[in-house]
């Protein structure tokens, strides 16, 4: 199990790397030596609040958002929190999927939810994996909150690094679906600021991104034809669980500090 001081030190690692920041860059911010910085991100060294502090202003982030920390299974929640179906997991699997050329390009996230004190659910998704054991060696980070209901769950979440982008994750609750969830992923082009929506799977556990996912978030034509004839985009409410499979668990990274 990691030590809350190691998964600080791999959040402070991955927002520095998001940042295009060297070691020797983030140290001189802090007033610190590149060797300490070194052991914060391996979680060799303590550190107090103040420097915490020092580093997330650095960095320019929240400093909550270096204490992404999931909780372990079946800690309890607020009492007031609402969360129903996969949303009352701590941790959960997003893929979409787009093409380059007519060639499929799957993106995996990994969603962290936490209840809070005050009953609001706060969300952290850690977008484009490439190691489900280690989601801090992500491509970006986004943060925002949950609103859930009996029949479904929407996800308002802000670019730790833009805040100008957004997304938005709506997901309907099926109960014929234990496992996973169907929905949509709904962002924009930063470039031209054009809204964009595609096929979105929520998952208990890591999926296998093979032909059958991408059937599953392909478009059908069926689909296709309803939205030419009602102008209306409809999604999927319904994921055949049985046709999609559990992908291998690889093994856990070794953490290093590399630049």
């Amino acid at each position: 199990m990691m030590s809350v001081q190691q998964s600080i030190g791999k959040h402070i690692r991955m927002y520095r790397k998001l940042r295009g920041l060297s070691l020797e860059e983030l140290a001189a911010k802090i007033y610190k030596s590149k060797s300490i910085v070194s052991k914060y991100e391996l979680g060799q060294s303590n550190m107090d609040v103040a420097t915490l502090y020092e580093i997330a202003e650095a960095l320019e982030i929240d400093v909550r958002h270096l204490l992404d920390i999931p909780r372990k299974k079946g800690s309890a929640d607020s009492a007031e929190s609402v969360r129903f179906s996969l949303f009352t997991e701590d941790l959960l699997f997003l893929y979409i999927l787009e093409y380059d050329r007519r060639k499929p390009v799957f993106h995996r996230g990994i969603l962290t939810l936490s209840s809070e004190t005050d009953g609001r659910v706060s969300v952290s998704l850690y977008m484009d994996t490439p190691d489900i054991h280690d989601y801090t060696r992500c491509q970006s980070v986004y943060q925002g909150h949950l609103i859930c209901s009996p029949y479904n769950g929407t996800i308002s979440l802000r670019s730790s690094l833009s805040p100008d982008e957004i997304l938005v994750l709506f997901a309907s609750i099926n109960r014929s679906c234990r496992d996973m969830l169907p929905g949509f992923y709904n962002s924009y082009s930063l470039l031209d600021n054009v809204p964009c929506s595609t096929n979105m799977i929520l998952s208990r556990f890591p999926l296998q991104e093979d032909e059958a996912l991408q059937e599953a978030l392909t478009l059908s034509r069926n689909r296709l034809t309803q939205m030419k004839h009602g102008n209306v985009c409809i999604g999927n409410d319904f994921i055949d669980e049985t046709a999609l499979h559990r992908a291998e668990q690889p093994a856990a990274p070794k953490n290093d500090a590399s630049r």
